[in-house]
């Protein structure tokens, strides 16, 4: 599915006082973020579709594309060094945590993005089919945060969807570390 990057930002967010103190520059890069959070999401979704092509059904190989993966996902996690260049993830649930926040906010996602957070990781014996059909659930559930996030009708709900977000990009970063020392990832 294609996604549209340039979604315009749900109005439960817009209209909320926590989104109205961030500066111009703040929102865009608020939704540069989303947009690359977006584009990772496209890359591996395009990544796992099979063709007869592809080496094992999936191209490139796990050694040409996993490296570029995970430098995407750690530039998106990391914070920025300059907050006027880059809204680190961070700061975007420090400045934009809703007041009283928390307090079973876990009630905004689905079942399907709760069950993914909630289950085990690929491990060292996991293997190359394990790894990849872990990655393909996690993209998948990337993708319905997401979605999520763009139509959420609370900016709760909006924001719940935000750290769901960086739930599933942290989790691919520590399996795609756990690759790296796993035999399946050859080098």
């Amino acid at each position: 599915m294609q996604r549209d990057w340039k979604r315009a930002l749900p109005e439960s967010v817009t209209s909320s006082m926590y989104f109205s103190d961030l500066s111009e520059n703040e929102v865009s890069n608020f939704r540069a973020w989303l947009a690359y959070v977006e584009e990772i999401h496209e890359r591996v979704a395009e990544w796992l579709k099979p063709s007869a092509s592809k080496r094992d059904g999936h191209a490139p190989d796990l050694r040409a594309f996993l490296p570029a993966l995970e430098l995407d996902v750690a530039i998106n996690l990391a914070p920025g060094h300059k907050p006027e260049v880059r809204l680190s993830s961070w700061l975007m649930h420090t400045n934009l945590a809703p007041d009283g926040y928390g307090v079973k906010s876990h009630r905004f996602l689905s079942r399907e993005i709760l069950g993914v957070i909630n289950a085990q990781g690929p491990t060292l014996e996991s293997g190359k089919d394990k790894f990849i059909d872990w990655l393909r659930l996690h993209n998948m559930t990337l993708a319905q945060a997401i979605d999520g996030f763009f139509n959420s009708k609370s900016f709760e709900a909006a924001y719940t969807h935000l750290l769901a977000v960086d739930l599933m990009l942290s989790n691919i970063y520590v399996g795609l570390l756990i690759a790296r020392l796993a035999s399946f990832w050859e080098f």
